[in-house]
């Protein structure tokens, strides 16, 4: 692996972080204040560089509804957890001591790069970072999750089976097994309705074939779609992944039972219902392992939750009047001057 390969890790950190300590920051270009965490500073560059990246990120990950109702909500958490992270980070610092844990972290991240201190240096210097630059992203990229890690995730209890057993009880639409159904196809493709009209006679005579020979096989034949390889094989399907009108025809054949030739869009559809299964609960004895961590994950947050909270309250903390409507309500800083 190239030395330039081995830097690829910390140019990814530099980019997920944000942040710019250079001296040219600091002093000659003049940004907007809005926050203040424990002696650190957040400028409006800050919260709207984070806010593009989760509704970004929010765009990659929804629709519909539910992206309507995460956007909201990037505008109302944003700022909130840019101040936590602050927050948990400084906590961390004063739990380890903030030049030990940045000296572990980078002294583990140099032994990753295998890289000689000439090497790595001349390569720190071509992107413009300093050690202690790299020390300083390290420790407020990992910090604050070894915090997570520390006052949270170690505290939760064990979770007995008979918990389990009660979680699965109280919620069993989280342990249905959806409606499937497994199909072959055969596709006859027409450009126009001038071709579908020249292959209509073709595609009866293929629905017949379909019904008194293989049906794989003529579909491997014939088929004008991918799944002709594969015997025209489609599934298992739930529903809605096909089109509406293909749909509506497999949801009423029986298993084995061979569709008329299906006008579409396209041309022509013929399906076969291979199989068919409906609904049902997932037994208890399979669903365990899923019912657990599912379990110990919601308790995880209500403990998490509850503990960034107080860690919040005793930390310093101050937001520009003007932006603390980007506060969920209910939450105010613990300081209501300027700290400086």
């Amino acid at each position: 692996m190239s030395a330039v390969a081995r830097l690829a890790p910390i140019l990814l950190l530099v980019g997920s972080l944000h942040l710019d300590l250079t001296p040219q920051a600091r002093g000659e270009i003049v940004e907007e204040i809005i926050a203040w965490v424990d002696g650190d500073i957040i400028t409006r560059s800050d919260l709207e560089r984070e806010e593009s990246d989760l509704i970004e990120t929010v765009r990659q990950r929804y629709s519909g509804d539910e992206l309507r109702r995460r956007l909201e909500a990037v505008s109302q958490t944003t700022l909130l957890g840019i101040i936590d992270h602050k927050v948990l980070h400084h906590r961390g610092q004063q739990l380890w001591g903030s030049k030990d844990i940045e000296e572990s972290y980078y002294r583990d991240f140099r032994q990753q790069q295998g890289l000689s201190d000439e090497e790595f240096e001349q390569l720190l210097a071509r992107e413009g970072l300093t050690v202690e630059r790299l020390k300083r992203l390290l420790s407020e990229k990992f910090v604050p999750d070894q915090v997570r890690e520390h006052e949270v995730a170690v505290s939760i209890p064990g979770i007995s089976d008979l918990e389990v057993r009660g979680y699965y009880d109280r919620h069993p639409d989280e342990f249905m097994a959806p409606a499937e159904m497994t199909l072959r196809e055969i596709v006859l493709l027409a450009e126009s309705e001038a071709d579908k009209a020249n292959r209509r006679e073709e595609a009866e005579r293929v629905r017949g074939r379909a019904v008194a020979e293989d049906f794989a096989a003529v579909a491997r034949e014939v088929s004008d779609a991918q799944t002709s390889l594969d015997g025209g094989l489609l599934g298992p399907l739930q529903q809605g992944d096909l089109g509406e009108t293909i749909e509506s025809y497999a949801l009423g054949m029986d298993a084995g039972e061979v569709s008329t030739a299906i006008p579409a869009p396209d041309g022509f559809h013929i399906i076969k219902l291979e199989s068919r299964s409906e609904e049902r609960l997932i037994p208890f004895d399979e669903s365990i392992d899923r019912a657990r961590k599912t379990l110990q994950n919601e308790r995880y947050m209500e403990q998490l939750e509850a503990f960034v909270e107080m860690a919040r309250g005793e930390a310093e903390w101050w937001v520009k009047a003007e932006y603390r409507d980007y506060l969920p309500e209910g939450v105010k800083p613990t300081r209501e001057e300027v700290p400086w």
